[in-house]
C-alpha cells in the first residue's frame, strides 16, 4: 500500500469519525433546545397556575372582610367565579404535566445512541 493510500484511508476514517460527532452534536443541540423551550412553557403554566391561586385568594381575602363570606365554606368553592378559576388552574396543572412527559421523552432522546452514518461503522 502506498502512501497516498495511506492517506486516503486514514482520511476516509477521519472524515466517518468527524460526520458521527457531527451528527452526535447536532442532535445533542437539537434535544438541548427542545428541553429549554420545554421548561420555559412550564415555567409560563407555573406561574399562570400562581396567578390563579392568587385570584383565589384574593376573593377569600375580600369576602372575609367584607363579612360576606358564606357560612358554609364549601359553598365558597362552590361561586362562579371561583369554580371557574379552580378549573383554569386543573387545565394549568395538566398541561403541566404533558410538559413534563415530553421533557422526558426528550430526556430519553438524549440518552438514545447516536445515529452512525449508513453503511459506515466507525
Amino acid at each position: 500500500m502506498t502512501v497516498w493510500e495511506k492517506a486516503l484511508v486514514n482520511m476516509e476514517k477521519g472524515y466517518t469519525r468527524v460526520t458521527s460527532f457531527a451528527g452526535t452534536l447536532s442532535e445533542r443541540v437539537k434535544s438541548d433546545i427542545a428541553i429549554i423551550r420545554i421548561r420555559m412553557q412550564m415555567d409560563r403554566v407555573q406561574k399562570a397556575i400562581g396567578e390563579q391561586h392568587r385570584k383565589v385568594g384574593e376573593r377569600l381575602l375580600e369576602q372575609s372582610t367584607g363579612g360576606t363570606l358564606p357560612a358554609n365554606f364549601a359553598a365558597f368553592f362552590k361561586q362562579g367565579e371561583i369554580a371557574s378559576l379552580l378549573e383554569r388552574i386543573a387545565q394549568l396543572e395538566k398541561e403541566a404535566d404533558g410538559l413534563l412527559e415530553e421533557l422526558s421523552r426528550e430526556a430519553d432522546a438524549i440518552k438514545a445512541k447516536p445515529k452512525q452514518p449508513e453503511g459506515k461503522h466507525a
